[in-house]
């Protein structure tokens, strides 16, 4: 885990999910399986998502769009016989 960052944030984020449903039914309410690995997905998502950039890398990565590829160089021309 050491070398990779994003997988201690995972494990870190999915811990912070797992006390938020621990959380929510300690207070009585009643989620269902599924809703608290999406609350736990959903949690980790948006965490690794925003990552490095920040939150304001994030929004401006939605607002703008992803970068474009570079263009392809065109093909070379054959030389004459």
């Amino acid at each position: 885990m050491n070398s990779n960052p994003n997988a201690t944030v995972a494990g870190a984020t999915t811990a912070i999910g797992v006390f938020i449903t621990w959380l929510l039914s300690h207070f009585n309410v009643s989620i269902s399986t599924e809703t608290a690995v999406a609350i736990g997905g959903t949690i980790t998502t948006i965490v690794l998502w925003i990552g490095r950039k920040g939150l304001k890398g994030a929004v401006e990565s939605i607002w703008q769009g992803s970068p474009k590829p570079p263009a392809t160089p065109p093909p070379p021309i054959p030389p004459k016989p």
